[in-house]
């Protein structure tokens, strides 16, 4: 197994490479048929996430795109990425909550999957989540 950078998912992501893009194209085509495992660290996705949907960098993809885009590789079997579940609903909340940042994704996912409904934050994006109650300190 080796670790995974950021930058294998930007050049496939945005082809801004053509040769890179292609070499990280064979790279999840061998993870997509067992020829290599892969492991995926969550900084590394949130760096990842940041990076193609920032406004201050050139590539400025729409949520939905980058979850599009990104959901297909995380089911890969052999990425392998801790609580892989609650990523991939994070990017399902990314697409869907324009005001949350997909570090906040991340934390209201978690919050789901553990049953916890209060999120103690002054962060007032949270009180668009359903089911969540925002409470400050």
């Amino acid at each position: 197994m080796k670790l995974v950078d950021a930058n294998i998912f930007i050049r496939y992501i945005t082809g801004d490479d053509e040769q890179k893009a292609l070499a990280c194209y064979n790279l999840f085509q061998r993870i997509q048929n067992d020829q290599e495992e892969i492991l995926l660290t969550e900084s590394i996705l949130t760096e990842v996430v940041y990076i193609l949907w920032s406004r201050s960098l050139p590539y400025r993809l729409s949520r939905q795109d980058i979850q599009a885009r990104l959901q297909p590789i995380l089911s890969l079997d052999n990425l392998r990425l801790d609580n892989k579940r609650i990523f991939l609903y994070a990017l399902d909340l990314f697409s869907v909550y324009q005001l949350l940042d997909f570090e906040d994704a991340i934390l209201a996912a978690r919050m789901e999957y553990l049953n916890i409904t209060e999120v103690i934050s002054y962060d007032q994006d949270f009180d668009r989540v359903p089911g969540l109650k925002r409470v400050e300190p």
